[in-house]
């Protein structure tokens, strides 16, 4: 399946882990499990809900104390967590367009 203006930014990170090959999946897919975990965390401890179960403006607040630094978790720096996830995220989309 193509990638292209539609595909959602999940989509496209889906489509990242279905394109890898096996040991970049597994070093993908463990990253952005840690990642989300500790998101999770962060969320939990600062607003007492799961981040999923925050309404979308907060989630938007949230990310975007992330990435400018204002806001940190313990176990994983999520700036550079979400960093690499947009990057890795958009790279799989360009070389998806390219393959079309």
């Amino acid at each position: 399946a193509g990638v292209d203006s539609t595909t959602s930014f999940v989509e496209a990170i889906d489509a990242s882990l279905v394109d890898a090959d096996t040991p970049a999946r597994q070093t993908w897919s463990s990253a952005l499990r840690q990642g989300l975990d500790e998101l999770d965390t962060l969320a939990r401890t600062r607003a007492g809900y799961a981040f999923a179960e925050l309404p979308s403006e907060l989630q938007d607040i949230v990310l975007d104390l992330l990435a400018t630094g204002a806001l940190s978790a313990r176990a994983v720096n999520l700036a550079s967590w979400l960093d690499e996830l947009r990057y890795s995220a958009l790279a799989n989309l360009a070389v998806t367009a390219s393959r079309s």
